[in-house]
């Protein structure tokens, strides 16, 4: 007997009619993202196999985390280790933050938000 994957969950489990709830969708969406993410879009069998058990615990660390902020106990050791768990899984898919790209200069920036513009108002003459 094989262990089942999040792609797996998704397709059988009642709790998610099929593909249709919004959990559904949701783990979907993140399994597509960070497939997208991992070796320019064409991960390898292993690779998959990382971004569903990524996607499996991150559900599960969100749950915890809206059970916490209803105010309910949770067992913050099985959360620390998910939590852990993920950052493993996360470097092990090559998964890293980047610095977003700076604009080059103040007019730069400035031309790319019009919204920002001040018109200039002619003053007194002297």
């Amino acid at each position: 007997m094989r262990a089942a994957g999040a792609r797996d969950i998704l397709g059988r489990s009642p709790k998610f009619h099929g593909h249709r709830s919004r959990t559904a969708r949701e783990l979907r969406q993140e399994m597509a993202a960070l497939e997208r993410d991992v070796a320019g879009g064409d991960p390898s069998m292993q690779q998959r196999m990382l971004v569903e058990r990524a996607v499996a615990v991150n559900a599960f660390c969100r749950a915890c985390e809206e059970r916490m902020a209803g105010g309910d106990a949770i067992e913050v050791a099985l959360w620390l280790t998910a939590t852990n768990t993920l950052g493993r899984l996360a470097r092990q898919l090559g998964i890293q933050r980047y610095a977003k790209p700076v604009a080059k200069g103040l007019d730069a920036y400035l031309a790319s938000k019009p919204e920002l513009r001040i018109e200039a108002k002619p003053g007194p003459t002297l």
